[in-house]
């Protein structure tokens, strides 16, 4: 048996909190965040890793988040300009016509469909002109299938959105969308996965990887403020 394999981290990083986010879905789809205290920035630093390929949404929440935590990562692990990329494949789930309307009017929206105890929708759930869950996990899992074709040696720094990073995990974890839908994923926070490339193989055997899947869930949510 041999256990030659390439492990490779993958920090997820919620943006900071949304400003005058009360009472129902952000009011558009790009509101800015309330920047971290320089300490916040800093002790979350501590966390991501040098040598990292860096990946943002291109809303404005998690620009001006990672800009932040570039801005506060030590000289030997900032990545050079070159190394940090803005994709609209990491933006947060698309709630359409829905986006902007009260919890009480969504709650008109919505009280017909399958109802969640942790989510205001189900994974099934399409907005009108928008996505479901099941939709981002799916654009989430392309985007990654991606990424682990890039660098594949480098650790990877995700700064996103809750849903991305419910979504990543419930493909990663191969877990039912609808109990990824309960995980807790604060603003500012750090999820951390391992991706390992190869497996056990077995001598003399077509046998390739070990039970248990290629990633491994290091922890969830771990909050700096």
């Amino acid at each position: 048996m041999s256990t030659s394999s390439q492990l490779t981290d993958w920090y997820l990083v919620r943006h900071a909190p949304v400003k005058d986010n009360t009472g129902s879905l952000y009011h558009h789809h790009d509101p800015a965040s309330i920047l971290p205290p320089e300490y916040a920035a800093t002790a979350m630093t501590t966390e991501l890793p040098k040598n990292a390929m860096w990946y943002v949404s291109t809303l404005a929440r998690t620009r001006t988040t990672a800009e932040a935590l570039l801005s506060a990562l030590p000289a030997f692990k900032a990545p050079s300009r070159k190394n940090v990329h803005y994709t609209k494949y990491l933006k947060e789930q698309d709630f359409g016509v829905w986006q902007g309307l009260t919890f009480d009017r969504l709650w008109s929206e919505i009280k017909d469909h399958a109802p969640h105890n942790w989510s205001l929708m189900a994974a099934q759930t399409t907005p009108p002109d928008g996505e479901s869950f099941l939709d981002v996990i799916a654009r989430v899992s392309g985007v990654v299938d991606h990424l682990t074709k890039l660098e594949p040696n480098r650790p990877k720094v995700l700064v996103t959105h809750a849903g991305v990073i419910r979504a990543f995990v419930a493909d990663a974890m191969n877990m039912n969308p609808d109990q990824a839908l309960s995980l807790t994923v604060d603003p500012f926070s750090v999820t951390c996965l391992t991706h390992q490339a190869k497996g056990v193989t077995y001598e003399n055997d077509n046998t390739k990887g070990g039970l248990g899947g290629n990633w491994q869930l290091k922890y969830l949510n771990r909050v700096f403020a």
